[in-house]
């Protein structure tokens, strides 16, 4: 799917970050159905991992301030850029860690009551 397929369909279906559809048809666009499952993969576990990593660390340490946020995301970038250093499949989680901490849904976004 090209990438302006992708930002169509997520625009049209009202999604609240329609970059990860983009960033995802880009990166799993391939030449080869190997190279695109293996590429698939990597994104998912990467980017799992950056969202569990970066919200785990943002609920355990308040930060409600501007000064707070910026070591929270030290915390989380520091030890996730290194990974991603080691091994470049986990490229994505610093990124998504990032995300994590600074989009915060408006009250018209969440579930239930």
């Amino acid at each position: 799917m090209p990438p302006w397929w992708a930002l169509t369909l997520a625009q049209s279906l009202q999604l609240l970050l329609p970059l990860w559809v983009v960033l995802t048809a880009v990166i799993v666009t391939q030449m080869s159905v190997g190279r695109s499952l293996k590429t698939t993969f990597d994104y998912l576990v990467g980017t799992l991992g950056g969202a569990i990593y970066g919200g785990a660390i943002g609920l355990l340490i308040p930060h409600s301030n501007e000064i707070a946020l910026l070591a929270v995301l030290a915390i989380v970038v520091a030890p996730l850029a290194l990974l991603a250093a080691i091994n470049p499949r986990l490229s994505v989680a610093p990124i998504t860690a990032i995300i994590v901490l600074l989009v915060h849904p408006r009250k018209s976004d969440r579930f239930g009551p």
